[in-house]
């Protein structure tokens, strides 16, 4: 029986396939930041992606599914693997819908003649290519909190947490104030002070740390150049000083929380707290839905929320001494979270089990 759907690699972007991802994107299920056109040019302009690839599926002449891919080893094994995976923190395909035909297809061409590594996809996205293939390995490798905005704005939050905040801004009466940037509006001073807050924070402490390296400096200028439309900076002013940041992106009515950190000096004023409790109001009043407070399922965002959503990292080959090797070091990264738990996180109960 002749296929609906048309499928192939190409190796480069013309106009009429720009034009034509950018619309799947506005349309799609499964749309993000991350799996965006603009994605691809930011990861390209920041020096993360050379040579890629791109899997084109098409039903008729409209555009249903896309997938870029690049080259490079996962756990020594050579890999057509999803793109930026440094940055990247959700799903990697764009699809019109999660249908099972059409799931059935893409990823049937997909695993033919590679092995494939997809970092962080969803949950439904993976659940269905497990049952349709259940070859492919799908590791849980994030968990990621959610914050509903609908409906009584507070209700998710630990009304202690609440009444934590409410005490400190009321001791700092008119010092303590919050403003979020949008696009165009961040502009590179702003992009600097984020920087320098980062490098004198709580973080840095734990050298955990983003901007000591220029490559992650120049890949958040290219975020804000390329994607002005989804982009949002926050700050958490003390006297007109920043002592708190939030960097996330904002695409049909759902906030993802990317990166933050505060001046470790601080900490007594709970600033990561009070940032969350004024972006909640601020993003709502943009409509927002929900915020992705990202990976980890922390003690401080569980005081925000019960709820988080989880992704998976697929694994496929044909070759079965790599899958083994594959699934051996999963199995040795589960058993270091099971035995080497991290405090104050729930992470352990879940990273790394599989469907």
């Amino acid at each position: 029986m002749t296929s609906k759907y048309n499928l192939t690699f190409v190796k480069s972007l013309d106009e009429t396939l720009i034009t034509q991802w950018k619309d799947l994107w506005k349309h799609a299920e499964n749309a993000s930041v991350f799996n965006s056109y603009e994605w691809l040019v930011t990861c390209q302009d920041a020096g993360e992606v050379q040579a890629f690839e791109l899997l084109v599926c098409h039903k008729g002449d409209t555009l249903v599914a896309i997938l870029p891919l690049q080259p490079y080893k996962r756990y020594g094994i050579p890999v057509a693997g999803s793109i930026c995976t440094k940055y990247a923190v959700d799903t990697a395909f764009l699809a019109l819908n999660y249908d099972k035909e059409l799931l059935q297809v893409f990823f049937e061409y997909l695993t033919k003649k590679r092995n494939i590594f997809l970092q962080k996809t969803d949950k439904e996205a993976s659940e269905k290519i497990h049952k349709l293939f259940p070859n492919i390995m799908c590791s849980l490798m994030s968990v990621n909190p959610m914050i509903p905005l609908e409906g009584e704005l507070f209700a998710s939050v630990s009304p202690s947490t609440i009444s934590q905040i409410k005490k400190v801004l009321r001791k700092n009466p008119d010092q303590i104030t919050f403003k979020l940037f949008k696009g165009n509006e961040i502009t590179k001073k702003h992009l600097q002070q984020m920087f320098d807050l980062d490098q004198n924070s709580s973080k840095k402490l734990q050298s955990m740390d983003l901007f000591s390296k220029q490559a992650i400096k120049d890949f958040f200028f290219a975020l804000c150049k390329h994607m002005p439309e989804f982009a949002r900076m926050g700050f958490l002013y003390l006297d007109g000083r920043p002592i708190c940041y939030q960097f996330g992106f904002l695409y049909n009515d759902y906030f993802v929380a990317y990166q933050t950190a505060y001046l470790y000096e601080f900490s007594k004023l709970r600033p990561g707290k009070t940032m969350i409790y004024h972006l909640m109001q601020t993003l709502k009043d943009e409509k927002a839905k929900v915020i992705d407070l990202g990976g980890g399922i922390s003690m401080y965002k569980q005081e925000f929320t019960p709820d988080y959503r989880i992704l998976y990292d697929l694994y496929y080959s044909k070759n079965s001494l790599y899958m083994m090797w594959w699934k051996f070091v999963n199995h040795a990264r589960r058993l270091n979270q099971t035995y080497r738990p991290i405090k104050n996180t729930r992470d352990h109960e879940f990273l790394f089990k599989t469907l």
